[in-house]
């Protein structure tokens, strides 16, 4: 409990620092969406690239990883998808946001420098294979999906909506620092020298700076909506996808130390872009903005108990 303890508070109190210096106008809007830049186009891409470059793989095995994760959180999106239209009674687009906060985890912002605190480099190893794939398919699915119940539906919309999507992953700077330490670890090369050191020192700034960028932005965003669904949704990203994820490798066997990060990623909050997609198609505002913000704030709690849970040392 108390190695949980130690692992997790630190991560949620750049969260909450973040929030306090939005809050006091500490730092501007302005200042806070730089911020937030230059941790999503540097420091994380820069902190993943890093990871793959130098990374023992070892016995990992991607496809397994990816086989215990992606299911789970289909089933979680499924069910936060009925849930928001049947239980709650929303409409067709806020049921795709419902779905999309049950399963849609912040990955790069508050998974990646968990995993590392908790489970060192291996961890961040994990959580870099998830993320590889992580924004691909959810952005895509919960973009298809929204443009389907908005009734947008037109020959080869499908396909160009699908083509808009890969030509922004192209331009993102999280998959270009994962296409940038795969073609380093290809050709066998390292940084070394002045280069290392100053790319350790950008890929270490980089966990803080998201930390302190996110609970801006749950401010000035913000960050607030219904407070039943978005409870429920909420309970279902951090405790039901979890342990989805944690029942699946039970039953293929993974191994533990590729398990722990695993659940960790899986039970963290909401990401940011649940918000986003909402806001995007002018709908379920409320309810994305409301996971956000409660999935952070209870992360706190949720992210201790699995990681005690796990046995994590």
């Amino acid at each position: 409990m108390l190695f949980a303890l130690e692992t997790v508070v630190p991560i949620f109190a750049f969260v909450a620092i973040g929030w306090v210096m939005a809050v006091t106008r500490t730092i501007g809007p302005q200042a806070a969406d730089g911020l937030a830049i230059v941790a999503g186009a540097v420091g994380i891409p820069m902190l993943i690239f890093r990871t793959i470059v130098f990374a023992d793989f070892g016995a990992v095995s991607p496809w397994a990883l990816w086989a215990c994760y992606f299911p789970a959180a289909a089933i979680s999106w499924g069910i936060g998808h009925v849930v928001t239209a049947r239980v709650f009674g929303r409409d067709p687009r806020t049921a795709v946001v419902g779905g999309m906060g049950a399963a849609f985890a912040n990955t790069a912002f508050v998974g990646l420098p968990l995993a590392q605190k908790a489970y060192g480099d291996h961890g961040a190893l994990i959580v870099t294979l998830i993320i590889s794939v992580h924004m691909p398919i959810m952005m895509t699915a919960a973009t298809l999906m929204m443009t389907r119940a908005s009734g947008k539906d037109a020959p080869g919309g499908a396909l160009r909506t699908v083509w808009r999507i890969l030509k922004a992953l192209a331009t993102n700077p999280i998959v270009l620092g994962i296409f940038a330490g795969l073609a380093f670890r290809f050709f066998a090369l390292k940084p070394t020298g002045v280069v290392e050191k100053t790319v350790q020192s950008i890929a270490e700034m980089a966990s803080p700076v998201a930390l302190l960028s996110l609970g801006m932005s749950m401010h000035f965003r913000g960050i607030r909506g219904d407070i039943a669904p978005s409870l429920a949704i909420s309970t279902l990203k951090l405790v039901a996808m979890p342990a989805l994820v944690l029942a699946t490798c039970r039953l293929v066997g993974l191994d533990a130390v590729d398990t722990g990060p695993l659940v960790v990623v899986a039970g963290v909050p909401a990401g940011i872009n649940v918000f986003m997609l909402a806001s995007q198609f002018g709908a379920g505002q409320r309810l994305g903005a409301g996971v956000v913000a409660l999935t952070t704030a209870l992360g706190v709690l949720t992210s201790v108990g699995w990681l005690t849970l796990l046995g994590a040392r």
